[in-house]
């Protein structure tokens, strides 16, 4: 892939097309996404708890490594929002809405280590610069 190059909405439109819609691929997996239209293997890096009791809890330290180690490699990353249990009022205090997908364009983190940055691109638009 060429550098700077913005591949999402390219890929969104590419899957609407295939689906016959944007209506049709509203609340999509990421994944799902990359998957049909590049034809390259996807993983999935699950966030946060869903409310069963067999998940495992996230080792975050783990999940910022490979964020920036996928980073490095220039891979194409996105990230999704979809959790019942958080109110409407806790994704808009942070600028996100739930069962939505971003793509993920940067990770940085200060050099004390204390603050971790995750630049996030809405394809509806919108005005945070990083969230």
């Amino acid at each position: 892939l060429i550098k700077k190059i913005f591949y999402f909405p390219l890929i969104e439109k590419a899957l609407a097309k295939l689906n016959g819609s944007y209506e049709a691929i509203i609340a999509g997996r990421c994944c799902e996404g990359l998957a049909t239209v590049t034809g390259s293997p996807c993983e999935t890096l699950i966030l946060g708890r869903s409310n069963n009791p067999d998940d495992k809890n996230v080792d975050y330290d783990r999940l910022w490594a490979k964020l920036l180690h996928s980073r490095l490699q220039k891979f194409l990353m996105c990230a999704m929002c979809s959790n019942n249990l958080i109110s409407r009022e806790e994704f808009d205090k942070y600028g996100l809405l739930n069962i939505h997908a971003y793509s993920l364009q940067d990770v940085k983190q200060s050099k004390d280590g204390r603050h971790k940055l995750v630049k996030l691109r809405n394809p509806w638009g919108g005005t945070y610069r990083w969230t």
